[in-house]
């Protein structure tokens, strides 16, 4: 039995499986979920969770809880919630709290978009997830956060956010689009291969590490694909191996140590706009 917000929890199966390797930080798989060999974005992401029964579901409530430290940690060891396989009911809520832990899922199908609105938090991975979306506006992450190979059917909101080891959405699919307002990442922020509906917005972004989109595609045909107006980037913008942007590029005002195109813009009816935008190098084919 668990007690959280109040509420008294009765752990299913999966769920002590989960309590018990918390204080560990050891892996727990509650299913198998194919790997693609293919580049297609999101492909690993699984569609079918909604359909997986209780030995492998694990509701958001008793993950929550042992990341704010219902469970002491375990003594020489790191704690940690790291899950594969799994259908995650409920919201992953951590709104204004403060996470000591990391925070691992992997091939995870979650019912509803986590908020992690003004949290404070250490490196969170959703990697290879389906999520219908994530809600981190002014998050502090003290390491990075992972979308790497996730399918993620709504908006990812990072507005005000910052990442001190990089920001991560390499191979990720997102349908809804990516929306940030002064986002800062201590690192790189890595695209590679990633696919954005909507349009990604960067606008007033410091990015000290770089920001890397080969092969990305962004697609917001008629409007901004991609809006990176006063941004900052203190390393290379790099846009290259089959980067293709389908609609409006902006860059007004925006600040580059070094820019590299080597892949497609297309949009005639919204031109690139890059008024007032400073680099040092750049490179374009």
């Amino acid at each position: 039995m668990v007690v959280q917000n109040g509420l008294r929890l009765r752990l299913t199966q999966a769920e002590r499986r989960l309590w018990r390797a918390f204080h560990s930080g050891t892996l727990v798989q509650l299913g198998d979920n194919p790997i693609g060999v293919g580049r297609t974005p999101g492909q690993n992401a699984p569609a079918d969770g909604a359909t997986w029964g209780p030995e492998r579901t694990v509701r958001a409530q008793v993950i929550v809880a042992l990341l704010l430290g219902a469970r002491e940690p375990g003594v020489g060891a790191v704690p940690a919630v790291r899950l594969r396989g799994a259908r995650i009911t409920g919201r992953l809520e951590l709104r204004g709290g403060t996470v000591d832990y990391e925070l691992a899922l992997s091939g995870c199908y979650l019912d509803e978009a986590p908020d992690f609105s003004g949290s404070v938090t250490r490196t969170m991975r959703f990697t290879d997830c389906r999520l219908p979306g994530f809600n981190g506006g002014g998050m502090r992450v003290s390491g990075h956060l992972s979308l790497s190979g996730a399918h993620v059917t709504g908006t990812v909101r990072l507005p005000r956010a910052s990442f001190e080891s990089g920001l991560w959405m390499g191979g990720t699919k997102i349908d809804g689009g990516v929306h940030t307002g002064a986002l800062t990442v201590d690192a790189g922020f890595y695209l590679e291969n990633a696919e954005i509906s909507s349009g990604l917005r960067l606008v007033g972004a410091r990015l000290t590490g770089g920001l890397f989109m080969d092969g990305a595609t962004l697609r917001n045909p008629g409007g901004d694909a991609f809006t990176g107006d006063s941004m900052v980037v203190e390393d290379v913008m790099k846009c290259g191996k089959g980067f293709t942007a389908l609609g409006c590029v902006r860059l007004r005002g925006a600040r580059l140590t070094s820019l590299s195109i080597t892949g497609a813009l297309r949009s005639p009816d919204t031109p690139t706009r890059c008024t007032r935008a400073t680099w040092r190098r750049a490179r374009s084919i």
